[in-house]
């Protein structure tokens, strides 16, 4: 596009805006689809220099495939406001594919329409999708390799959140199904259940009967729709007990549940070992050898009941003090320091220890081990172990039991035990441990404590226990350790120093407890502390003698009375309103014989407002003892206003079903009457009394009465097929009424347990269908064998009714017209011009919208299956009501495709004729031209030259007289004579044919300029006149020639642009003045204009012609390269 045509179709800002557009962006030709501008991001996502594409066809870019898709979708799918978006696929200049979308708009430059594009490269976005479908297919895998069991169930039908435990469950089963589950839960259910059936009932995937599964939902339901490791248990299909950990976590939107997802982990291992564990902590404590861990200083860490008999001395005393302050061992195969060293060396010993018991005095022998628990190479404390040899016959054989106990009691010991030796090196790990990590000592010492202690808890744990190893104190530490499952457990981890009896440290022992679920017990007690205190309900809770200890959040502000001031005061003071119905000594006796009470109370708020309270008053107890009272007030305020509301509407709805026309009875399954509304007198003319007890079937008329016992046993089963059935009933005076009647199936209502039965007077009604299928079947006769397409549609635009005729010409069944909007059908309808019709313009539509009658409507309608367009006249008639309301359409269709065949073959065949005279009416003026062109250069200007020559001799003998005369004359002829030329060079131009077009215009613009003083410029760099045959190139030349004749004569110009651009397939013309301009609505159209015209038709071309007072004139010819020998044309004409 040239910097001229960019100036005139947009101002400097505007295309600036163009050029800077962040998208690629192309202002295209709607008619032609020319690229009229190309801004610089278009040409770097393709390749294509600017200047390139605005020469080019916006179509040049789409394979052949998606061109034709492009032009089709643009044609029938371009919207109301003008706009279009999809995604094609485009190439660019190194012949890539790539994925666009393509957004179209509408817009108008100088009165003609050119469409706005921009694209958005798809392709990293189609990659993109690849790349999130590989990630869906990783979660996939990961759901499938789990070896917990997962799954998800989809409720079909949806339930309230607000149902009760019982209705959740039950519509759990009915209206849910598994719509995900993992390899591992389809295992576990074929093992748990013995079948390979997947139906996964709740209460099989929750292994409880009815009453376990609802109050398992009720806990779901109360903690908001979630749980966490609910450990639930239940026998095999071997009769095993198994016991599983479930999650479930339901999705809830607007209200409703709408699906739940759920793990389950088999946990009957653990749980086995944790009861193998208990047990083995009760033999420990209950043997009768001492066993008794101990820190490296030999402070004891445990001591057990034989440690208390045997040396008098209880656990609460001695525990983290050193052994010699109440007893001193002497050893029998060395000394003190001996013994320990002997420890510290081996990290054990084992002999013979006594020592006197300080409670009797008495000497008590021992066969005493101690061994050192070690980890890392560094003693962490020692386990000991005694057995009470003081009866010397059996002294071999306790010294064999107690180390045959000691090994036994120290792997099965119910904590995990550790040692070290004086160098902090593992000395010892008990089985607890290694069940616990998985790792023995040897694993342990090789990996080291670091690598299972959490991160966060490693560093203060590390730095405590090395301070207390150097101080040789006893430390404890609590810190999350790593299992062999792989998760972190918080654990109790105590050391204690181990000494031998001169006080030479040997190392640490230790003991490690799991109190996981003690944090958590500590984490729940901190919640329950918080909703407590944040409930609406009011919580007080009294000693025995009903004095108030907590007086929580909802309390204070209900009563008005602070926390500080309730406290100590007793409760009947502080709740007057709790004994207004019932004393204090009734209240008190109450408590004492059945251990709580309840009821409704009133109190009036601070604000002067009246609330409900409903009171429950328990007993606290702890360990059987009674610690006091509970009390806990929900405000039932709602509920109340509620139960008053309902009674009201109860009251209402009565009187008015007494007084309703229909009329309405309950029947149980065998059709027996067990309630009557007084309604019914006004139907049937009975009282209510009169009909209770008698069966209802012997209300309806013999010929009526099959169909209604079908109808009712099919609404007993739940399966009715119809709303409602029109039937004949028995009045009391014997006659019978048409009735409209109606059914409900209420019988899994406990409150109602019947089948409801409404049923009014439908005489009228009845009687008005009759009349209307009556008619409907004379109009259906009456239609059917019409030639032209009849079809009826109702006021919502939906095909009611149509005719043979009408399916013929859409070439249908009738099926696929009935019920359907006709516009919606087919979308693709265009009137005469060629233009679509939107839906609101349709005769049908319009009729809808307007009410009024639509007569001889033309519009061409697609037919895909066809791949063409047919064309139809349509009238459309409204059948209005009483208060001029559309109720239905009437619309005549006619099929005049072949008569809008005959009148297109004619208009061709007149325009080729057309074209046929033109082209003959030129060739005749071209002949002319150049007959006149010869006989001007031929004729008269020999003739003029022989004049000038008789002058040019009469000058030669003339006198001063007429010397002047015949100056004069020679001037005169040798004006004419090269105005004569002139003439004939206009007439004929020999440089044409000699030179090419190019070299014609630039004489012709030249001659322009010297003769009338105005500058053109001729632009023809993009134009190439190889491939233009001599007739267009002649053509061309006289459409420059006639509109440069143009602007010299009228439009008084200094400047003016010719521009000659071609491609392979077209060639454009542009001549823009800064003359005066014309306004072309006022301005009567002349030759020049029709002359350049019907040139640029003659070889299928456009001319367009833009203009406005004091803006110059542009003018735009546009035509295909046609090569059409003059010959063949003169030919045609002959």
């Amino acid at each position: 596009m040239s910097s001229s045509l960019k100036t005139c179709l947009f101002s400097a800002s505007e295309r600036l805006l163009l050029e800077a557009h962040p998208l690629p962006l192309w202002i295209v030709d709607a008619e032609c689809f020319a690229i009229a501008f190309a801004n610089p991001a278009a040409s770097r996502l393709y390749g294509y220099s600017v200047p390139l594409m605005e020469r080019s066809n916006f179509l040049d870019f789409f394979s052949e495939y998606h061109r034709f898709t492009f032009i089709e979708r643009l044609s029938g799918e371009i919207n109301e406001c003008g706009t279009f978006s999809e995604s094609f696929c485009h190439h660019n200049n190194m012949g890539e594919q790539m994925a666009v979308e393509l957004h179209l708009s509408t817009i108008l430059l100088n009165n003609k329409k050119y469409y706005q594009v921009t694209a958005i490269d798809q392709t990293d976005k189609i990659h993109f999708r690849e790349l999130m479908k590989e990630e869906n297919n990783r979660y996939k895998t990961f759901i499938e390799q789990s070896v917990a069991g997962i799954f998800c169930k989809e409720l079909h039908i949806p339930i309230e959140i607000t149902a009760s435990a019982r209705d959740m469950v039950a519509h759990l089963d009915q209206h849910s199904y598994i719509s995900e589950c993992n390899a591992a839960m389809e295992a576990m259910w074929i093992r748990d259940m013995g079948t390979e059936d997947k139906s996964f009932s709740l209460s099989g995937l929750l292994k409880m009967d009815a009453e376990g599964t609802e109050s398992f939902i009720q806990r779901f339901i109360d903690n908001d729709f979630k749980l966490q490791n609910a450990e639930l248990h239940d026998k095999d299909a071997q009769g095993n007990t198994r016991y599983y950990l479930t999650n479930l976590i339901g999705i809830v939107q607007n209200g409703y549940l709408i699906r739940i997802w759920g793990s389950q982990r088999d946990v009957t291992q653990r749980r086995q070992i944790e009861e193998n564990n208990s047990l083995l902590a009760h033999l420990v404590e209950e043997t009768s050898d001492i066993l008794v861990a101990a820190d490296m200083e030999y402070r004891p860490l445990t001591w057990n009941k034989a440690a208390e008999k045997i040396s008098g001395i209880p656990a609460t005393q001695i525990l983290g003090r050193q052994l010699k302050e109440f007893i001193q061992l002497e050893y029998k195969s060395g000394t003190y320091d001996e013994v320990r060293e002997i420890i510290k060396q081996n990290g054990e010993w084992t002999g013979e220890a006594s020592f006197t018991r300080p409670c009797d005095q008495k000497k008590i022998t021992l066969i005493i081990t101690y061994k050192q628990l070690r980890c890392n190479e560094k003693a962490l404390g020692l386990l000991v172990t005694a057995t009470d040899i003081t009866e010397r016959i059996n002294a071999e054989s306790r010294i064999r039991e107690s180390e045959a106990r000691f090994n036994e009691m120290a792997d099965a010991a119910p904590v995990m035990i550790w040692m070290t030796d004086e160098n902090n090196k593992i000395t010892y790990l008990n089985e607890k441990w290694l069940d616990f990590t998985g790792k023995d000592i040897i694993a342990f010492n090789s990996e080291g404590w670091r690598s299972l202690v959490h991160p966060d808890d490693l560093v203060p744990s590390l730095n405590k226990y090395i301070a207390a190893f150097e101080s040789r104190t006893p430390v404890v530490m609590v810190y999350r350790l790593l299992n062999y499952k792989g998760e972190y457990r918080w654990i109790q981890d105590t050391g204690m120093p181990r000494f031998l009896n001169e006080q030479t440290f040997v190392g640490y022992i230790g003991s490690v407890v799991d109190i996981e679920e003690q944090k958590q017990t500590e984490e729940k007690l901190r919640y329950q502390a918080t909703v407590l205190e944040n409930v609406s309900d009011i919580i007080i809770t009294t000693d025995n003698n009903y004095i108030i200890k907590a007086w929580n959040k909802a309390a204070e502000d209900h009563y008005g009375i602070p926390e500080k001031t309730a406290k100590g005061v007793r409760v009947n003071t502080a709740m007057p309103a709790l004994f207004q119905r019932v004393s204090f000594e009734l209240f008190n006796e109450t408590l004492v014989k059945f251990g709580s009470w309840n009821g409704e109370i009133t109190i009036e708020l601070p604000n002067g407002n009246t609330r409900y309270f409903h009171f429950t008053v328990k007993k606290i107890f702890h360990d059987q003892n009674k610690l006091g009272y509970v009390y806990v007030g929900r405000d039932i305020t709602d509920r109340k206003e509620i139960e008053n509301k309902l009674q009201k509407s109860e009251k209402f709805y009565r009187t008015l079903i007494s007084d309703s026309l229909d009329g309405i009875i309950l029947l149980d399954g065998n059709g027996n009457i067990s309630f009557s509304s007084p309604s019914i007198k006004n139907v049937l003319g009975f009282d209510a009394e009169e009909v209770i007890g008698l069966n209802g079937f012997e209300f309806v008329h013999p010929d009526d009465i099959a169909w209604a016992m079908e109808s009712f046993q099919r609404e007993i089963s739940e399966n009715p097929e119809i709303k409602y059935i029109v039937i004949r009933l028995r009045k009391k005076n014997d006659e019978w009424v048409w009735c409209m009647v109606r059914g409900h199936n209420l019988l899994r209502n406990p409150y109602i347990n019947s089948i409801v039965i409404y049923f009014h007077d439908d005489s009228l009604r009845k009687q008005a269908a009759d009349a209307l299928k009556e008619s409907e079947k004379r109009f259906r006769a009456l239609i059917k064998d019409l030639q032209i397409g009849v079809m009826m549609q109702n006021a919502e635009g939906k095909t009611i009714l149509c005719n043979k005729a009408l399916t013929d010409i859409f070439e249908v069944k009738e099926e696929d017209l009935i019920g359907k909007e006709i516009w919606k059908v087919y979308s693709d309808v265009v009137c005469e011009d060629g233009k679509n019709i939107a839906v609101v313009n349709r005769p049908t539509f319009k009729v809808l919208q307007t009410g009024k009658q639509v007569k001889d409507f033309v519009m061409g309608v697609w037919q895909p299956h066809k791949k063409e367009r047919i064309w139809l006249l349509i009238s459309a008639e409204p059948l209005l009501n009483e208060n001029g309301e559309v109720l239905h359409i009437l619309c005549s269709v006619a099929n005049i495709t072949e008569r809008k065949k005959q009148e297109k073959k004619l208009l061709a065949d007149g325009m080729r004729h057309q074209k046929q005279l033109t082209q003959a009416t030129l060739d005749g003026q071209e002949k002319e031209r150049r007959e006149i062109g010869k006989e001007l250069h031929d004729n008269i200007g020999q003739q003029l030259t022989t004049i000038k020559l008789f002058l040019d001799l009469a000058k030669s003998t003339a006198n001063e007289t007429t010397l002047e005369m015949v100056n004069m004359a020679l001037k005169g002829v040798g004006d004419a004579i090269n105005e004569i030329r002139a003439m004939s060079r206009s007439l004929l131009p020999h440089t044409l044919s000699d030179l090419g077009l190019v070299e014609s215009i630039c004489e012709l613009t030249d001659s322009l300029s010297r003769a009338q003083l105005i500058r053109i410029d001729f632009n023809y760099e993009d134009f190439e006149e190889i491939n233009i045959p001599e007739n267009q190139k002649l053509t061309l030349f006289r459409i420059v020639q006639e509109q440069l004749n143009n602007i010299a004569k009228h439009a008084e110009a200094t400047n003016i642009s010719v521009t000659l651009r071609s491609t392979i397939q077209s060639v454009l013309l542009e001549i823009i003045d800064d003359g005066k301009g014309f306004d072309k609505k006022t301005v009567k159209k002349g030759l020049g204009f029709t002359n350049i015209r019907n040139r640029a038709e003659l070889f299928g071309g456009k001319k367009e012609i833009v203009s406005n007072p004091g803006e110059g004139c542009y003018l735009k010819v546009s035509m295909p390269v046609v090569f059409t020998p003059a010959s063949t044309l003169h030919n045609s004409i002959n």
